[in-house]
């Protein structure tokens, strides 16, 4: 479908709905006038005026039916429904405060938990790291060899030995985590725990092995 053929059918689209007394009208004349042409065909069969007007209407078919099909290929109708189950929704509504009040909240909590879900997983898991090339990022860690296998926290002399010996990667930094209480000498100055992040130099820039992979922290 061209462009202008597009344009031209969006066009006949909004003229349907934002002068819909004008279009009804051009609808009902064309409609009469095919009804028109079929009772003149009959007419000049040989029947009576009468007779013609009846055997066009039978041929023709349903009038209304013939201008819902209309509607719904200027794709009106859809706006049409939507505007009236407003219309009904709000003046059930309006009838039932307390009802409307329920459903409100309902609808409030409801848009409020999607909220912060997707944030979580935006930020977790949809957003991309701020490193370039985040897909060739890796974590190691070491397991127990008995039990739950459950991780276990490295030492500093097997991550020195792991960074020295290291083919396969680029570049290896080490990283934990720890909460600390962090307070000031300013007056009503209230002290706050923190989380702390540790990890070697080389973790956002290794300008001899890595110099591509600086990244790009947030504002």
């Amino acid at each position: 479908m061209s462009l202008l053929r597009r344009a031209r059918i969006a066009g006949h689209r909004l003229r349907s709905l934002f002068r819909r007394a004008r279009t009804e009208a051009d609808l009902q004349r064309e409609l009469a006038f095919h009804l028109e042409q079929l009772t003149k065909e009959h007419i000049a069969d040989g029947v009576s005026e009468a007779d013609a007007r009846l055997f066009a209407r039978r041929a023709f078919g349903s009038v209304e039916w013939t201008k819902e099909q209309c509607r719904d290929m200027r794709r009106v109708n859809v706006l049409d429904d939507l505007g009236k189950d407003l219309v009904y929704a709000l003046r059930l509504l309006r009838k039932s405060p307390g009802f409307t009040l329920t459903a409100v909240l309902s609808l409030a909590l409801g848009i409020g938990a999607n909220t912060a879900i997707f944030s979580i997983v935006n930020a977790f898991l949809l957003r991309p790291l701020p490193f370039d090339r985040p897909d060739r990022l890796v974590q190691m860690f070491e397991r127990e060899v008995i039990g739950n296998e459950a991780m276990m926290s490295l030492a500093p002399g097997n991550f020195l030995d792991w960074q020295a010996s290291a083919k396969t990667f680029a570049s290896m930094s080490a990283v934990t985590t720890q909460t600390s209480t962090l307070s000031g000498d300013a007056a009503g100055l209230e002290p706050q725990q923190v989380v702390i992040c540790g990890c070697s130099g080389n973790l956002f820039f290794d300008a001899r092995r890595l110099p591509r992979a600086r990244p790009r922290l947030p504002p």
